[in-house]
């Protein structure tokens, strides 16, 4: 059985557990969750969330985010430059901070400096469109939630998929309460260590059929570049995309979206290929 197999099946079981589990939320302290994201501390995404899951019994939340969009930094992390960490308030209560650092370096940041003890869950998101498939390794949200399972924190990425009707809004509010299932899941029946989930939810224009436990779509991104020159005869590429969004492998995180199912995709920090490479053999001493 291969390892995306077993953690298959592993996430399969929390899923399962977290209904027969019953009211199991009293702790010898509250559970402490940390909201990053790549869109900035006072995106939709992020309120939303916060006030979801600050609604939970016995749950702590703190926002550590970025001070503007960092939509596509990757896993960019802030190595000398100092930075500053501002106090967010509501109602005159400080509930989180929004740094100027790309969203790796918030999760980090918050875990080992502005949250203590530190948190039991981080959540990167919610983010402003799909993260899905090859698009992921460039994901500012992904890269949050990696960081905090290199931290050795449970972590999860969620990202809101874009309506496909024209002029539908972002329905952050219903991402949040599916998010929150995922949350009450988790705090029950932690994740293995070094593994974090990467969570896709279809747009608000697409019924919700239920929850698939997929692998990151290969498929080509549809990237391609147009040539053009500028008044100063200098040369210029716009970069466009396009591809055929209506199909993708079955059990794929794409194919997830397309037919309406939330997609849960378990990532690893460990990204070594367990893979014999023949060529290779003659550099071994």
């Amino acid at each position: 059985m291969s390892r995306v197999i077993r953690l298959s099946h592993q996430i399969l079981f929390l899923l399962l557990l977290a209904t027969t589990v019953g009211d199991s939320w009293a702790q010898s302290r509250p559970y402490r969750i940390m909201i990053a994201n790549d869109d900035g501390f006072d995106s939709p995404g992020v309120t939303a969330l916060y006030d979801e899951l600050a609604s939970l019994p016995e749950t702590e939340v703190m926002v550590v985010a970025p001070d503007k969009n960092y939509s596509g930094a990757g896993h960019w992390v802030m190595l000398r430059d100092p930075f500053t960490v501002i106090p967010i308030r509501r109602d005159g209560e400080v509930i989180g901070y929004n740094v100027n650092v790309p969203p790796a370096s918030c999760v980090t940041i918050g875990i080992q400096a502005l949250m203590d003890p530190k948190p039991d869950l981080v959540i990167s998101g919610i983010n402003r469109g799909s993260n899905a498939g090859l698009v992921t390794p460039s994901s500012g949200t992904v890269a949050g939630a990696r960081e905090g399972a290199m931290n050795g924190i449970t972590s999860i990425a969620v990202s809101l998929d874009r309506p496909k009707t024209r002029g539908v809004a972002l329905d952050f509010q219903r991402a949040a309460v599916e998010t929150r299932k995922i949350v009450e899941t988790i705090r029950n029946a932690p994740l293995p260590k070094g593994v974090f989930l990467n969570v896709n939810l279809p747009g608000q224009d697409v019924d919700i059929k239920g929850t698939r436990i997929t692998k990151q779509s290969l498929r080509d991104l549809g990237f391609r570049y147009v040539k053009q020159t500028s008044p100063f005869g200098r040369d210029l590429y716009w970069q466009t995309r396009s591809r055929d969004l209506t199909v993708a492998k079955e059990g794929t995180d794409e194919w997830a979206l397309i037919n309406g199912y939330i997609s849960i995709t378990p990532f690893t920090i460990d990204q070594t290929k367990q893979i014999d490479i023949p060529s290779l053999d003659n550099l071994v001493e």
